[in-house]
């Protein structure tokens, strides 16, 4: 589920998608959840055919020097464990992974953290400030996620205190 809080913090009008642009009524910032709707809609209205769970296997990509482009295996894992194999030839390549790969990344567990009885979620975890609702709560966090998760949790929490650590 994705944080009912979360938003782009670019405007709209720096985010346009080529051949589909966003309603004329669109908000200037986009929530969330509104964005991965319109996202599938773009893919279905242009018949984009998107691979999931798919990843570039490293020791089967390699420059080519006679063609002069990058020749590319892509994995791709489907429900059930059965994995397709497509190879391109490319000019260029550009992993688009995320800071995290696409996988929240947490930080090594905290010294006593197995004796801690509260709750330790990553942003993605967090879906509204209502959870948090009559609860002490301690957001870490320097970048744009952490402003979300602290401005939604402190209207429910009772306390709630910010660390960039």
């Amino acid at each position: 589920m994705i944080s009912r809080s979360l938003s782009l913090h670019d405007p709209v009008y720096a985010n346009h998608l080529p051949f589909y642009p966003f309603p004329a009524n669109w908000p200037i910032f986009t929530p969330a959840g509104k964005l991965a709707n319109f996202l599938e809609s773009y893919v279905d209205v242009l018949e984009i055919n998107v691979w999931t769970e798919s990843t570039l296997d490293p020791k089967r990509t390699a420059y080519n020097e006679k063609t002069k482009k990058w020749d590319v295996t892509i994995v791709r894992k489907h429900a059930g464990g059965k994995t397709e194999e497509r190879t391109f030839a490319v000019n260029h390549i550009v992993l688009a992974t995320g800071l995290g790969g696409g996988k929240p990344k947490m930080p090594p567990p905290f010294k006593g953290q197995e004796d801690f009885a509260g709750k330790v979620v990553h942003s993605s975890g967090h879906t509204t400030g209502a959870d948090w609702k009559g609860k002490k709560a301690m957001v870490v966090g320097a970048c744009t996620s952490a402003h979300d998760v602290s401005c939604s949790t402190s209207v429910k929490s009772p306390s709630l205190t910010i660390s960039s650590v």
